[in-house]
C-alpha cells in the first residue's frame, strides 16, 4: 500500500490532471522509487519489470502472448515502462 504522503501527492496530481492518468504515469514511473525498484529500464531487462508489473497488480506472471507483446513493444519503441504499467492496469 502506499504511504499517505505519497498517496495524498499522486492523488493531487492527478486532480490536478483533471483525472487523466496518462499525464502522471510517466513521472510516476521515472520517481525515484521506481528507479531503485527497477533501475535503468533497457531491452535486457525490460521481461523482469513486466513480470513485477503483473505480480504486483495480479500476484502472478503474464501470460508468454502477453510478455512478448509488451517486451516487443517497448523494443519497439511504442511503449515506455510506463505506458505498459498503465496498459495492465487497464487491462
Amino acid at each position: 500500500p502506499a504511504d499517505p504522503v505519497g498517496l495524498v501527492y499522486w492523488a493531487t496530481m492527478l486532480d490536478l490532471a483533471g483525472g487523466d492518468l496518462s499525464k502522471i504515469i510517466e513521472a510516476f514511473a521515472n520517481s525515484e522509487e521506481a528507479k531503485t525498484l527497477y533501475g535503468d529500464i533497457t531491452a535486457d531487462n525490460i521481461e523482469n519489470v513486466i513480470k513485477a508489473i503483473y505480480n504486483a497488480a495480479f500476484n502472478r506472471d503474464p501470460d508468454p502472448e502477453g510478455l512478448a507483446y509488451y517486451k516487443q513493444g517497448f523494443i519497439d519503441g511504442k511503449f515506455t515502462p510506463a505506458t505498459i504499467m498503465l496498459n495492465i492496469l487497464d487491462g
